[in-house]
């Protein structure tokens, strides 16, 4: 991805110091500019449906997720915002002049803490002259994050209002399947800044927040994504077993044993980080069932239409969010607990596998 050289280096080197807790107060109090803050929605409550699961299985981990707040949602306009990371492909964070970090850039207090950048030093700034939008998000290499945390902050710039023109600062480096996705939601290549990992000051930026906290998508996000994703899908009938493919982790150790059952069931494999970020769209947008071992894969979920999600689990690591994103979609959303081997795969029972399936499908 081709970036613009940035005109010019100013100052000596400088520490970071200190967090900005709110955007609103320090554009309104500091900056004497309310108009520079758009206040889009107030914060939300919602309760999600039950999962579903085989008689006798609870998994604590959904009861604490029941019921969640969607915060509120802003876009704001920051003069001399910098833009600062630990390196090319980095996560980036966007920071006061005064060299405090805006909180809000990151998901909570604890992993901006964590952040290299707290409290270090940083390098020389440079000055990259004119009006941005900046989106600086945290694991935006994730495929799960990008989907759920990047891509919806562009619903945001569309309610305030914002020339489609103006130029786009990414995190860093993006893929050519984030390219695509991009595209999708309306976001032309020529537009895109990639951040070099360094440290940025921007002239003007418009600063997106985002939708929601990260695990917990909001709905009215994640169905504005969806329209621009697969705009012409309607409820499919495809069965989609979505494996891991070469993953290294959180495996189906006893994937091939399962076939049968998911043959009689009519299920199909795809493994979607072997297909380009269309074709993956196309085929979810297919599905009325989508099942398969937690992992990114699964977040192609968004595409479909009234589907049923069955999530595979190794109980050692019990993650809601497909949970949380199936839910804010309208997905029936169900689950399976396997048992974990000593290799850090999970085995998969073939006749729970059917009871399951056969409960959900008849």
């Amino acid at each position: 991805m081709r970036g613009r050289a940035l005109a010019r280096t100013v100052g000596s080197r400088e520490r970071q110091a200190g967090v900005v807790e709110s955007i609103e107060a320090y554009v309104g109090d500091e900056l004497g500019a309310s108009e520079r803050f758009i206040r889009l929605s107030a914060p939300l409550e919602i309760e999600r449906r039950e999962p579903i699961a085989l008689q006798g299985e609870r998994l604590a981990a959904f009861a604490e997720k029941k019921r969640y707040k969607v915060p509120a949602t802003f876009v704001a306009k920051i003069p001399d915002a910098r833009m600062v990371g630990s390196g090319l492909g980095s996560d980036a964070l966007l920071m006061a002049p005064d060299h405090r970090l805006f909180l809000e850039s990151s998901y909570d207090l604890e992993q901006l803490e964590k952040s290299p950048l707290y409290g270090s030093r940083l390098p020389r700034p440079r000055h990259l002259p004119g009006t941005f939008i900046a989106v600086p998000t945290l694991w935006y290499r994730n495929h799960f994050h990008w989907m759920t945390d990047l891509l919806p902050r562009f619903s945001l710039l569309a309610e305030a209002g914002l020339n489609d023109d103006l130029p786009l600062v990414l995190p860093g480096p993006v893929s050519r399947q984030q390219l695509s996705s991009l595209a999708l939601v309306g976001i032309a290549e020529s537009r895109i800044r990639c951040f070099d990992g360094t440290h940025w000051i921007l002239d003007e930026t418009y600063f997106p927040s985002l939708s929601s906290g990260t695990g917990n998508p909001s709905p009215h996000a994640m169905q504005w994504l969806r329209e621009r994703l697969a705009p012409t899908a309607t409820a499919g009938r495809r069965r989609l077993w979505v494996t891991r493919g070469p993953s290294a982790q959180r495996r189906v150790s006893n994937e091939p044993e399962l076939q049968d059952v998911l043959s009689r069931h009519g299920f199909e494999t795809l493994d979607p980080g072997s297909r380009p970020f269309a074709e993956q769209m196309s085929a979810f947008a297919e599905a009325d069932v989508i099942a398969g071992p937690h992992g990114a894969g699964l977040t192609g979920m968004i595409a479909a239409r009234a589907a049923t999600v069955i999530e595979v689990f190794d109980p050692r690591y019990v993650n809601t969010c497909y949970y949380a994103l199936a839910d804010s979609l309208g997905h029936h959303y169900a689950y399976l607990a396997g048992e974990a081997d000593d290799r850090g795969d999970t085995y998969i029972k073939p006749l729970q596998l059917e009871a399951l399936l056969s409960q959900l499908l008849a």
